[in-house]
């Protein structure tokens, strides 16, 4: 049996409509986030999603949708121009692992942070200096966190100067002065700036940092010195974010 154009087409829209209802009956179809992350239970933000929770599996997008930043600057500020939607946190370690600061998750919440004007403990966060430009020309960061800013950011031309070099030898000792332009004087005081992306358990414990310490932080032995710490964090899925400044509190 032949059917006529329109009967075919009325009964595709039919299946459509059943079928996508039907999804989102069942919970199949979502057009939201399933992220959910803790909210502040006190202050004037509460009830907001608190930013500190951000995890490094959390796509721009599940940033974008749970806390009303466009898209196109969360790219701008982390400098990511491709797929920008489906980006996760998390590969912004890897993808700025010649840095002289760190650039990871732990930005990205401090700089959903600053753009809200949420007050949470940066811990040490550090951003693009794009990231502090698209903060300080669209959002509502408090006084604070401007001061804050603008001693905690990584230039362009410092980017450069520590992903150019074909060695990880010369990035590693040039950390402690390229980080000070940005910073200030405490970059060479403060052991938590010192434990970085190339930071071996060798390294750490040259710092001064005891082999207990580390292995409390991480959670067990070190299973090799010549192992960078944030090597170990990946491989058994810890926030090196969190870890390094607990290693150096």
């Amino acid at each position: 049996m032949k059917l006529k154009p329109n009967y075919a087409i009325t009964i595709v829209l039919i299946i459509l409509v059943v079928g996508i209802g039907g999804a989102v009956a069942l919970g199949l179809w979502n057009t939201q986030t399933e992220k959910v992350p803790i909210t502040f239970t006190s202050g004037e933000n509460a009830g907001e999603y608190n930013p500190s929770d951000i995890r490094g599996s959390y796509t721009f997008e599940d940033i974008s949708v749970l806390f009303e930043i466009p898209l196109d600057s969360l790219g701008k500020a982390f400098n990511v121009t491709e797929n920008v939607a489906t980006f996760q946190c998390k590969t912004l370690e890897s993808m700025y692992q010649k840095s002289p600061v760190e650039i990871g998750t732990g930005s990205v919440r401090f700089f959903v942070a600053a753009y809200k004007g949420f007050e949470i403990d940066p811990k040490d966060a550090y951003l693009l200096e794009a990231g502090r430009d698209v903060i300080l020309s669209e959002g509502s960061p408090t006084a604070s966190q401007i001061d804050y800013l603008n001693t905690h950011f990584v230039t362009a031309s410092e980017l450069n100067a520590e992903t150019t070099p074909a060695t990880n030898t010369e990035s590693g000792t040039g950390t402690g002065t390229g980080t000070g332009t940005g910073s200030g004087s405490g970059t060479g005081e403060n052991a938590d700036k010192l434990v970085k992306g190339k930071t071996t358990f060798a390294e750490a414990i040259s710092l001064g940092i005891s082999q207990a310490k580390i292995e409390t932080a991480i959670g067990g032995p070190i299973p090799d010195m010549s192992m960078t710490i944030k090597d170990y964090c990946n491989a058994n899925g810890l926030d090196f974010s969190v870890i390094s400044v607990q290693i150096a509190e």
